[in-house]
């Protein structure tokens, strides 16, 4: 006799499928051949650079301290992490389509939410697994050159507050972009001319205004006196504007999220 099972649609069984979903997909992630050169070949270029650089400064020696060493890391790692961002989002987006096994995982019993939050969640996972590796080799090579005053606070609201958030950001629109893509190929194409357009034609266009700039926010400058005081409300007020742009990048990708064969919006 076969048992009796009873199925479940509440909010324990859709936590249980998003916390499977996103080791899934980090496992994936993480262990492909692609992932781990990218990730040796920009930690190649900053390890490097904050042995060598941190502890010069306007030409003359000077001591490694913690601002200089994240203007160093974000020098050398964070065209890398954009690379990546824009690479995985493909390869998230498309994993099944490119495996052919598309159909049979639209099938399964979740919705499109457990699938998009999953694979966002493992791309953000990965780019803070690199952050983190960047900022203990920041740390140790202060250490290495007998300087202790690492300001722990310092790192963590630069690398995984105010630059991680630019990231997610990027993150929002490559996967919109992918989502509303016929092939992965014109994803990138599409997202990488986006990116373009973004950094250089506002200039030429007289535009000034960071509220159609994506994902721009004022520039911070900090300083051992004061720290950021001066540069945070505007800051602030702008990560909130595009953080709820970027909110419904995702509802979109949701509502635009293929499932099945059919292809038409």
């Amino acid at each position: 006799a076969l048992p009796i099972v009873a199925y479940s649609h509440g909010l324990g069984a859709r936590s249980a499928q998003f916390l499977g979903e996103i080791g899934n997909e980090l496992r994936g992630l993480v262990r492909s051949t692609s992932f781990i050169v990218i990730t040796f070949a920009a930690l190649l270029n900053t390890i490097p650079a904050l042995l060598l650089s941190a502890t010069e400064g306007y030409g003359n020696s000077s001591l490694p301290v913690t601002y200089l060493v994240l203007e160093i890391i974000a020098g050398a790692l964070y065209l890398f992490l954009v690379s990546m961002i824009t690479f995985y989002a493909g390869v998230l987006v498309w994993r099944e389509r490119d495996s052919m096994v598309d159909e049979m995982y639209d099938a399964l019993p979740g919705p499109e939410w457990v699938h998009y939050a999953s694979k966002f969640i493992a791309l953000t996972v990965a780019i803070a697994l690199i952050v983190s590796i960047a900022m203990l080799a920041g740390i140790s090579v202060q250490a290495w050159h007998g300087y202790h005053r690492f300001q722990l606070g310092l790192y963590i609201s630069q690398l995984f507050v105010i630059d991680f958030t630019t990231f997610l950001a990027l993150a929002f629109l490559a996967f919109f972009i992918h989502v509303l893509s016929p092939n992965k190929y014109v994803g990138y194409f599409a997202f990488i001319i986006l990116l373009i357009v973004n950094a250089f034609v506002w200039r030429p266009l007289g535009v000034g205004s960071l509220l159609v700039r994506f994902g721009s926010r004022p520039e911070i400058v900090y300083s051992d006196m004061y720290g950021r005081a001066p540069f945070m409300p505007a800051w602030n007020w702008f990560t909130l504007y595009w953080g709820l742009f970027c909110l419904l990048l995702g509802v979109a990708s949701l509502l635009f999220w293929q499932r099945g064969r059919e292809t038409g919006w």
